[in-house]
């Protein structure tokens, strides 16, 4: 897969590893309130409020930042697209490193 800069989806390819630079390249991020993310979903894990994501949650992440399985499998190292329709038909759950790294990669979190 070859991914390039495009201002409308903010991929890059660096050394072709897709990166999700959205905040800091597009300098402007899309609200949390517009992807429609509970704060229980962007809570740290050892809050003790955090809540995983529901497959609908992670499908509507997915379609506002216009991404798909492969790029997400690429961005998150994860081996195929498999995996992340595994998560987005709630077949199984996203690990909390794989939504936090997710979450991160477009600017919707920072590290702490």
């Amino acid at each position: 897969m070859s991914l390039f800069y495009s201002a409308e989806t903010g991929l890059s390819s660096r050394g072709g590893m897709a990166s999700m630079d959205i905040a800091r390249k597009r300098n402007r991020y899309l609200d949390v309130e517009l992807v429609g993310l509970p704060e229980a979903c962007l809570a740290r894990f050892d809050s003790g409020y955090y809540s995983p994501p529901s497959a609908l949650e992670i499908r509507r992440l997915l379609a506002v930042y216009q991404l798909t399985g492969a790029c997400v499998a690429e961005i998150l190292g994860v081996s195929d697209s498999r995996t992340v329709r595994r998560w987005t038909s709630g077949e199984s759950r996203i690990s909390y490193s794989a939504w936090r790294l997710l979450l991160w990669e477009l600017g919707l979190v920072v590290a702490d």
